[in-house]
């Protein structure tokens, strides 16, 4: 294989394996940028690789970030040629065809971290330390991380990371989302490959559009200013969402009976994303829930800006009937309902129509089935900023307009509210108290939930506090 300045490039059946080495702090400079954007143009015309690994050379760093004696001199066209080394390469890296991991086995710091950033995946050893610190210097983080981190992390986080100059180890990396998965010492990299040995097993075209469709959505709509809102639907009457393919990561697991098992954290780790960045989104985002709304199906719509239930609405998360716990957010927003229903709804996997949804807070509004081509037609109008005909309202170039029709759709009634009596009732029922000193009645309602005994006695835990 051709040689690139500072990568160590090994194959392994279908992974290719890059070694940043340039010791003691495997830091980048011009050679090292522009041999890894040749790199990636060499993998991505080599049909036989599907995934990379990038790690560091060593025990200590996965790479400093820039070399910084390039700007001791402070020359103004050093600093701008290597902003333009620095975007490219990464740029490349983010459009690798396949899949991109990151072994981050230490210190990964400035254009370090922005290399992370810029892969897919990023699984980190227990001792890694993160940091964006350019501004510490006088520099930006001009390779991609003022525009990946907060779509990782949340603008909250990347200010005090980019601005206050924050480090994160690896374990707070892990809680807010920087990376995916922590390791132990010297086993990042081995469970980089085994991930990416899972990339091998999925269709390469698949993968391939899959990825552009993710990043398309996340980048090109967002920037787009021809773009003021995202509709999401399902395709059909029947239902929205029902959830993730369960039976086929129950035969992943059967036939991979090894922890952690790398389809599963492939899977979680795409879905809780998806679902982090729906509730994270910049621009208004209408989740139609005609029909089944279920497991992962609600945890698409949570996280909406605007949410929909119509007549045929039935909303649950049924997990526990098959010994899981209620995911992809369920402890955020089961926790916010009224009344202790998200206990009770985690508990019974029981359905919720329409107007328990409005009860729940699962739902900001009803609309009758026709009435999405009304919603399209809308978002459309706001989008060429005029009045359309049959909108029946004007709109402006912002979310306005979309809080009007969304309103508009409602049936003019306030939200419904449960009896007083009930919600007391509830709340005395399913508060902490009442399962400390009424132990008898708890376990009796627990046993007559259709899920896993295990999983119905740690969710009172869960979700009472």
């Amino acid at each position: 294989m051709q040689s690139y300045a500072h990568l160590n490039v090994e194959k392994r059946g279908h992974t290719a394996v890059v070694t940043i080495d340039n010791p003691p702090a495997n830091t980048w400079n011009r050679a090292s940028l522009t041999a890894l954007k040749q790199l990636v143009a060499d993998l991505n015309a080599d049909r036989d690789i599907y995934a990379l690994v990038i790690t560091g050379q060593g025990e200590k760093f996965f790479s400093a970030g820039a070399d910084l004696n390039l700007f001791a001199d402070g020359d103004k066209k050093v600093a701008t040629e290597m902003t333009m080394l620095f975007g490219e390469a990464f740029e490349a890296l983010s459009a690798f065809r396949g899949v991109s991991i990151a072994s981050i086995n230490g210190y990964a710091m400035g254009g370090g971290l922005e290399c992370a950033l810029a892969c897919d995946i990023r699984i980190a050893e227990e001792q890694a330390q993160m940091a964006l610190p350019e501004a510490g210097v006088g520099l930006l983080p001009c390779a991609g991380g003022t525009q990946n981190l907060p779509w990782l992390v949340g603008e909250g986080w990347a200010k005090r990371m980019i601005l206050c100059g924050e480090r994160v180890n690896a374990a707070t990396a892990e809680r807010i989302g920087l990376v995916e998965q922590v390791v132990a010492k010297g086993e990042a990299l081995e469970t980089a490959i085994k991930l990416a040995e899972g990339v091998a097993k999925q269709s390469p075209s698949s993968v391939g559009v899959c990825k552009q469709l993710v990043q398309a959505a996340r980048t090109q709509w967002e920037r787009d200013e021809g773009i003021v809102a995202v509709v999401l639907r399902g395709a059909g009457e029947r239902a929205f969402c029902a959830g993730g393919d369960v039976r086929s990561l129950r035969d992943k697991l059967i036939s991979e009976p090894h922890y952690p098992n790398p389809h599963a954290v492939a899977f979680f780790t795409e879905e809780y994303t998806l679902d982090y960045r729906i509730h994270r989104y910049p621009k208004p985002l209408i989740v139609w829930g005609g029909g089944i709304v279920m497991g992962g199906g609600l945890g698409l719509m949570a996280g909406a800006s605007h949410r929909v239930a119509t007549p045929a609405t039935r909303i649950a998360m049924p997990e526990i009937t098959i010994g899981l716990y209620p995911d992809v957010g369920g402890s955020w927003f089961l926790q916010r309902m009224p009344a202790h229903l998200g206990l009770f709804l985690a508990l019974t996997g029981a359905p919720l129509n329409a107007h328990d949804a409005l009860i729940a807070n699962l739902a900001d509004g009803r609309g009758r089935g026709q009435a999405i081509a009304v919603v399209r037609r809308r978002v459309q109008a706001a989008g060429a900023g005029r009045p359309h005909p049959a909108a029946g309202l004007e709109f402006d170039q912002g979310a306005r307009g979309l809080h009007q029709t969304i309103r508009h759709l409602r049936s003019g009634r306030r939200h419904p509210r449960l009896p007083g009596k009930a919600r007391a009732e509830l709340e005395e029922r399913l508060s902490s108290k009442h399962m400390a000193t009424n132990p008898t009645k708890t376990a009796k309602a627990a046993s007559r939930a259709p899920g896993s005994t295990a999983a119905v006695r740690r969710l009172p835990a869960v979700f009472c506090g």
